[in-house]
């Protein structure tokens, strides 16, 4: 919502993002269960699948969706990972 707002609303360029991974899953993810668990119950051992999932929705999104509204030189989406 937030990046077709911006471009629909102004005449610049937009660059999204991806998620970078993080290196401290093992040491945080056990405190968050509950209620962030996986199907069995135990803590996620990596924030890895959220990552990707979140990074492959913004590559969707922007490609045909964006892209095909605003065009190909106003909206770009970088993935350092």
């Amino acid at each position: 919502a937030v990046a077709n707002y911006t471009l629909a609303h102004t005449k610049g360029r937009l660059l999204l993002l991806g998620l970078l991974p993080r290196g401290d899953g093992s040491r945080k993810l056990h405190r968050l269960c509950p209620p962030r668990c996986s199907d069995d119950g135990t803590p996620f051992s990596s924030f890895m699948p959220a990552v990707d999932k979140v990074n492959d929705a913004l590559r969707e999104f922007v490609g045909p969706e964006l892209k095909g509204i605003y065009g190909e030189s106003r909206v770009r989406y970088v993935d350092c990972g």
